[in-house]
């Protein structure tokens, strides 16, 4: 993700964004982040609350996570994760709202969706109250 981030900022000359692949529990940043996005990270994190928190912890304005979320496809993908010894951890909407309650939380389903099914994952916009 970030190699393709990284190519397409640069093929439309923007020079505002920076990407950093690392650590984030250990990384330090005097100045902070006005974003901070971490796509397909909280799948496999069991202290997601720490990990949130410590984004926030360097985002200014805004974090945007993706989360899988509880659905059909869900239970196939985690099914599929602990066939492979490193199970996925599924959200519901609720426990991420509880953990963030002070902050404006939307919500945007993405993924496979259908009139009897929810998509597998959840984008999930946290901003800072001003």
């Amino acid at each position: 993700m970030a190699r393709i981030l990284k190519r397409r900022t640069a093929s439309q000359n923007i020079a505002n964004i920076r990407t950093v692949e690392c650590d984030l529990l250990a990384y330090w940043r005097e100045t902070g982040f006005d974003v901070v996005v971490a796509i397909g990270v909280l799948d496999g994190i069991e202290d997601w609350q720490s990990f949130l928190d410590r984004c926030f912890s360097l985002a200014r304005r805004r974090v945007i996570v993706t989360v899988p979320q509880f659905s059909v496809w869900s239970r196939f993908y985690w099914v599929f994760s602990k066939m492979s010894r490193s199970p996925t951890r599924i959200y519901k909407p609720e426990e991420l709202i509880n953990h963030l309650k002070g902050y404006r939380v939307r919500f945007y389903e993405t993924g496979l969706r259908t009139r009897f099914t929810h998509g597998l994952t959840l984008v999930v916009v946290i901003e800072k109250d001003s």
